[in-house]
């Protein structure tokens, strides 16, 4: 009983005389975290994902395709803390898991639907244009991906934005062209 703390004690007293030791290793801790899938950004604009996963994080899942309420009361969360924000041409892993793949099988235990839903919004509209109840009122999304297993798998696990050529086939809302005339516009503008 006695040695679980000693030995915390000796691990603190090894990180204080060796921090960059000690800070290095957390760091290469934080690397090997798996994420099942990567959202790029390739658009002119930044992003804010929400992914319907079914947890206590963000609570939608397929066939659900409706954007959650703005706040958890069980764990005092804002919608827009439970949210990632994807700079423009930047990425961001999603979905950590504890491993760096998932089977099909394991896949269709997390989605029961088979299905796994992404959602684009445009950031500026997120934190400077409405509140999340009128995002979530009036379903001001850019774009929201219902993907199978099969999809992401064809993707090489990177979810892009705008949506790319290959994508043309895979389910979305609003549907491919609609969404990549969107960005052309976003484009034109910015310049």
């Amino acid at each position: 009983m006695k040695a679980i703390p000693f030995l915390s004690l000796l691990l603190l007293l090894v990180g204080s005389l060796f921090p960059s030791s000690y800070r290095n290793t957390r760091e290469s801790t934080q690397d090997e975290q798996h994420y099942l899938f990567r959202l790029q950004n390739n658009s002119c604009i930044d992003i804010v994902s929400y992914q319907a996963t079914g947890d206590w994080i963000q609570p939608t899942m397929y066939p659900d395709t409706l954007l959650p309420t703005s706040f958890y009361n069980d764990e005092g969360l804002t919608m827009l803390e439970c949210v990632d924000v994807i700079p423009s041409g930047a990425d961001c892993g999603i979905f950590p898991y504890h491993k760096p793949t998932v089977s099909k099988k394991e896949f269709n235990l997390h989605f029961k639907s088979g299905i796994y839903s992404v959602f684009i919004i445009d950031a500026q509209t997120v934190f400077h244009e409405k509140s999340w109840e009128q995002i979530q009122e009036d379903y001001d999304i850019l774009v929201r991906y219902d993907l199978t297993f099969d999809d992401i798998r064809k993707l090489g696990k990177v979810i892009p934005f705008p949506p790319t050529e290959e994508m043309k086939g895979m389910k979305m809302f609003p549907p491919y062209d609609d969404v990549v005339e969107k960005c052309r516009i976003f484009a034109e503008m910015s310049r």
